[in-house]
């Protein structure tokens, strides 16, 4: 068999397909510095997107900030910050794309993990307990709204709240309840 002479690492092995596998529509490259190259071309690529992921984030914070900053009637409130967050962060997908790659990002069972899913059960908790998880208000009967707004209303001056219990009908003409 023929021997052949790498070009970048200079070793001599035998001319095979194994030895020095195409790379880039050339034989030149044996199998390590292939690896080598397609390693440091991967690492690359991992580096591009974590400087893009860096840009982002960045860009994020500092359009929060410059919002945050104008004081006055444009103080977000919590509502308005965490929309104002999803549109820094390419909206609901985009943040919720970018704490996913994060989550896959850390090690399996490490800090990062939990502490991203301890954010992520806190935002569900928070916005349930906002009413987040209730029917939109479009959607309400005229009768959830007016309860509504009389529970609101007590609350409001310090009255109790009374809430209405929907007595069936059959239970209304009951002989032993007259």
């Amino acid at each position: 068999m023929a021997i052949r002479t790498c070009e970048d690492c200079g070793t001599q092995l035998e001319d095979t397909a194994i030895n020095f596998p195409v790379y880039k529509k050339r034989v030149q490259k044996c199998l390590g510095c292939v690896v080598t190259l397609r390693r440091q071309a991967a690492d690359a690529k991992r580096e591009k997107q974590a400087r893009r992921m860096g840009r982002l984030e960045t860009a994020a914070v500092d359009t929060l900030l410059t919002a945050s900053r104008k004081g006055g009637t444009n103080i977000p409130h919590s509502a308005e910050l965490l929309e104002q967050l999803m549109v820094c962060f390419g909206g609901v997908n985009g943040f919720s794309q970018l704490l996913l790659k994060n989550y896959f990002d850390a090690p399996a069972g490490s800090g990062q993990r939990t502490k991203i899913m301890e954010m992520i059960t806190k935002l569900v908790t928070v916005n349930a307990d906002q009413g987040g998880s209730k029917k939109p208000l479009a959607l309400w009967s005229e009768d959830e709204l007016e309860n509504e707004l009389d529970i609101r209303i007590r609350q409001a001056v310090g009255m109790p709240v009374l809430t209405l219990e929907v007595v069936s009908e059959t239970a209304a003409v009951d002989p032993g309840n007259v």
